[in-house]
């Protein structure tokens, strides 16, 4: 983990050809890369639990924030059992967090997720372009690389790889960390977990519910096209049987 006197490079190439050159936290493995969507998320607290948060699955999180881990990483704050994005985006990352309840701070943490983290670079820019275009693809690059890589980086931006792949199951996984529902006894060894079970269970009802539903509806449409129909036919027999 880098201190803030050694700093190691990282960049960021998005898809439109715009490179962000800052410093690397968390894994700073020379020449290690991560893909993915570039979006960002405006809260000015809970970066670990938007980190963890199965719904932000390979892609590369930018916070607004300026200052992201300040009070580091606690045990019970998680999302999920791990970080779930596939790379992080800061201003300025603190790496000597201030509370008594963290167990280590965000760059240490970031690092055994095999998390790469960027810092010091105009995250204003990023998002207003992200605001713009809308969510783009990006990718991240630790170490140095050489002025003619730079249009390499940008086509590996472009490639389409590294967010197409399904993460249903990524998810599901992530999913089935330590979640408020286990101190209520719920078996993980049973194969399929029961947080997931209920889920289906619910929609099997609802998709009963709404098969019932149509039915009634059905029903209820023949009922009052069959009245319409009889006063229809009522009218007509009275105006045959009106004297003129």
């Amino acid at each position: 983990m880098p201190s803030h006197t050694e700093t190691i490079r990282c960049r960021l190439a998005l898809e439109d050809g715009t490179v962000f050159q800052g410093r690397a936290f968390g894994l700073c493995t020379d020449g290690a890369t991560a893909g993915g969507e570039v979006v960002f998320n405006t809260a000015m607290c809970g970066y670990q639990e938007a980190i963890t948060d199965p719904s932000y699955t390979g892609q590369i999180l930018t916070m607004t924030a300026p200052e992201v881990g300040n009070y580091g990483v606690a045990t019970e704050d998680g999302e999920s059992r791990s970080a779930a994005v596939a790379g992080f985006v800061v201003r300025e990352a603190i790496l000597e967090p201030s509370n008594h309840r963290a167990v280590a701070g965000l760059s240490e943490w970031l690092a055994k997720s095999g998390v790469i983290g960027i810092e010091g670079i105009d995250t204003r820019a990023l998002v207003r372009i992200l605001r713009i275009k809308g969510a783009l693809r990006g990718i991240l690059f630790v170490g140095t690389a050489k002025t003619d890589e730079r249009a390499g980086l940008r086509q590996r931006a472009r490639d389409r790889e590294h967010v197409e792949r399904c993460f249903v199951e990524g998810v599901a996984a992530i999913g089935q960390g330590p979640g408020w529902g286990e101190p209520h006894g719920i078996d993980r060894g049973a194969g399929e977990s029961e947080l997931l079970k209920a889920p289906r269970q619910r929609a099997k009802q609802l998709g009963s519910r709404s098969e019932a539903r149509h039915e009634h509806d059905a029903s209820a449409l023949a009922f009052l096209r069959v009245v319409d129909d009889a006063a229809v036919a009522f009218d007509r027999r009275h105006q045959r049987a009106a004297p003129t």
